[in-house]
């Protein structure tokens, strides 16, 4: 299940989507589509990072409803285009954007500098995260705008694996949210 955040316009509250073949689900829609036809209690999804942070409950619901949508084959205002939206940044304030620098050969040797026996650790700035296919602005006093290609990862909570003969390892697989 791919999570997304999107807005139908520039005028548009930001809504959570789950990315489909046929088009962008809007999960709010979803579930409460899924909920009334299972007799159940409506509940409000709540913002991307809260969903990752502590919503096994709200996962498991958003999984079922948008399974259920394609089969009903819903559209209208619960199936969109992927074309007829804005794709918004994943998390709209995240907490903390780490990067890790200095961490292949090339790039070393490309910079003149010796490979580091310890990884380069840097934090970036929360404004420094786009929307897919937004545009970097460069400011005027700028001189020179690097680019880099960047792996982005999400990870809604990372708890240690101590079921495992290394305590100190976690499966980050059980924990990543998406990756772009």
């Amino acid at each position: 299940m791919q999570l997304v955040r999107f807005a139908i316009s520039n005028l548009n509250r930001p809504r959570l989507g789950v990315l489909t073949p046929l088009g962008i689900l809007d999960a709010q829609s979803c579930c409460q589509l899924y909920c009334l036809a299972q007799g159940r209690e409506t509940i409000e999804i709540p913002s991307t990072r809260r969903l990752l942070e502590n919503g096994s409950e709200w996962m498991t619901l958003l999984r079922a409803a948008w399974q259920w949508a394609l089969n009903q084959n819903v559209g209208g205002t619960v199936l969109f285009h992927r074309e007829k939206v804005q794709l918004l940044a994943p998390i709209a304030h995240p907490r903390k954007i780490i990067g890790i620098g200095m961490n292949y050969r090339d790039h070393c040797a490309e910079l003149g500098q010796p490979e580091p026996k310890e990884p380069v650790i840097f934090a970036k700035f929360t404004s420094s995260i786009l929307a897919p296919e937004a545009p970097i602005v460069r400011p005027p006093c700028t001189q020179e705008l690097d680019y880099e290609a960047e792996l982005g990862v999400v990870i809604g909570s990372i708890q240690i694996c101590t079921r495992t003969r290394f305590p100190k390892f976690f499966f980050i697989k059980d924990f990543l949210a998406r990756y772009s």
